[in-house]
């Protein structure tokens, strides 16, 4: 199981070769993980991030709608 940082790192690293996929699911688990709110924008943020660039409107609405929720 990779921690949480290091799961942020990877993410990090999906998003910049552009493997949208992999990076919003690897966010999705990592929202599974964590309490942390700030973990949660992060996550939400990569998701938000992905499906903007994915054009998927469905992700985009439910990211914003969490993010909304976390502030």
């Amino acid at each position: 199981s990779l921690s949480t940082c290091n799961q942020i790192g990877l993410q990090r690293f999906s998003i910049k070769r552009q493997q949208w996929n992999r990076a919003e699911a690897m966010a999705r688990r990592g929202l599974l993980l964590t309490q942390n709110p700030q973990q949660q924008r992060t996550f939400w943020q990569i998701v938000l991030l992905s499906a903007q660039q994915q054009n998927n409107a469905r992700g985009l609405q439910e990211a914003q709608q969490k993010l909304a929720q976390l502030r």
